[in-house]
Order: structure tokens, then C-alpha cells, then sequence
């Protein structure tokens, strides 16, 4: 991984990229058909992140090209300074996805965490979810427990939508995708997979701790024993 993207202007970095990549971060290799079936929103929500965006981005574009995956990339972006909301900047990106590109694959990838293997794939399962980041560089490459969907996971459309996307109560960092996974345990989705952790490597990339986070989640917790009331 070439941590180097992160200090490169845009421009620099966007002349690295493949010519076939289009403006909108679409791409699509010779017989791509979207509306046919087999294509694939990458949706990234972030906030002030850039560094470690362009570094994604850098590596990305092309792990997906050499995968031959028709596909888009969706940059979602919050403004303002109130606390986070990873999961309705996800939900809002596939609203918007939806709108403008047809997809039966959707995966929601964190801006920090850059792929290491093109084995990975990048691909949806038919029968249930998969978690793609089971393997990050901060946790020795190893899952730090059973239950961790966060980082980059794959739906497709139906599986999103079978448990109604996203919960958009939590503001601030975390437990947004605790909350996803009982919903994916609780709601006819077969559960979910992990992606092998010697396929699902994931640099993590460094960023200032979240100081709050503790607070926070204690504020939120709560929420994970009512997912199924809210749910319905």
C-alpha cells in the first residue's frame, strides 16, 4: 500500500488513475451491462478523512479495474461539525446510488481501511452477507471478535433491504455496525460470513482516537436492545 497518495494533491492523484476510469468514479470494462445484472455501488461516507481517502481511492480504482467489476464509487460526505453518523450517510448513499446507477451488489467501505488482496473480490454472496475487512493491520490481521461487521461489507440489494438498511440513530463514532449485525442475525438473512482472514487484509490507516468514544457509545448502547422493535 502506498501510503504516499495521501499527500498528493487530487489532481496529481486522479492522473494516476487508469484513462478508463469515467468522471463520477464510474467504470465499465468492454460487455458491461448495469441494467443487466452484476454491478457494483461502492458507497464511502466520510468526514474530514481526505488523507486516507485518497490512499483508498489510489488503490481501489485499480484492485476493482483488474477484478474487471462494473462499478461506481459514491463519495458521501457530512458537513457541519455535529457528531457523526456513519449509518444515514449509508442509507443516503444508497438512496442516491439507486437513483443513478443500477446495482444488484452494494458495499459500504470506511474511508481508513485500504484493501490488500485482490482475492478479496469485491463481489456480493446470494445467499447472505459478507463481511469483506475480517483481517485489519491494526488487529495483527486477525478478527478482534466474532461479531465485528465494520469496515467494508457486502449486500445485495435485497439483503440491504431486508433489514432496512442502516439504523440512522447513531450520531457520533460506533456501534452502528453492532447494530447492523443483529439485524442481519434477526432477520432472515441467513446470518452473514466473514471473509477469510488470509483474503480479507486491510491496512488500517492511523487517525487521531476518537476521545469521546467511550461517553458516547454509553449514550447509545441502549439502543442495540431495541433493533428489532425499531425495525418493524
Amino acid at each position: 500500500v502506498n501510503r504516499d497518495y495521501a499527500l498528493w494533491t487530487t489532481q496529481k492523484l486522479r492522473s494516476l488513475l487508469p484513462e478508463e476510469l469515467s468522471p463520477g468514479g464510474f467504470h465499465r470494462p468492454h460487455g458491461c451491462k448495469p441494467a443487466a445484472g452484476g454491478s457494483l455501488a461502492v458507497i464511502i461516507p466520510f468526514r474530514d478523512r481526505w488523507r486516507p481517502l485518497k490512499v483508498l481511492l489510489g488503490h481501489l480504482h485499480p484492485l476493482l479495474m483488474r477484478l474487471r467489476r462494473c462499478y461506481r464509487v459514491f463519495l458521501v460526505e457530512q458537513s457541519g461539525t455535529s457528531a457523526f453518523n456513519k449509518g444515514r450517510l449509508n442509507n443516503a448513499g444508497f438512496r442516491e446510488a439507486f437513483r443513478l446507477f443500477a446495482f444488484d451488489c452494494v458495499i459500504f467501505q470506511d474511508a481508513d481501511v485500504i484493501p490488500m488482496h485482490d482475492h478479496n473480490g469485491y463481489a456480493c454472496r446470494i445467499d447472505r452477507p459478507l463481511h469483506l475487512a475480517s483481517g485489519l493491520s491494526n488487529t495483527k490481521f486477525k478478527l478482534p471478535y466474532p461479531s465485528l461487521v465494520g469496515g467494508c461489507i457486502a449486500f445485495t440489494v435485497d439483503q440491504y433491504l431486508n433489514v432496512n438498511g442502516y439504523s440512522n440513530l447513531y450520531w457520533g463514532w460506533g456501534l452502528e455496525d453492532d447494530d447492523i449485525e443483529i439485524r442481519m442475525k434477526s432477520h432472515g438473512n441467513k446470518k452473514y460470513s466473514h471473509q477469510s482472514t488470509k483474503i480479507g487484509r486491510y491496512l488500517s490507516y492511523p487517525h487521531k482516537a476518537q476521545s469521546i468514544f467511550k461517553v458516547q457509545a454509553a449514550r447509545r448502547k441502549p439502543l442495540l436492545k431495541t433493533v428489532g422493535k425499531r425495525m418493524m
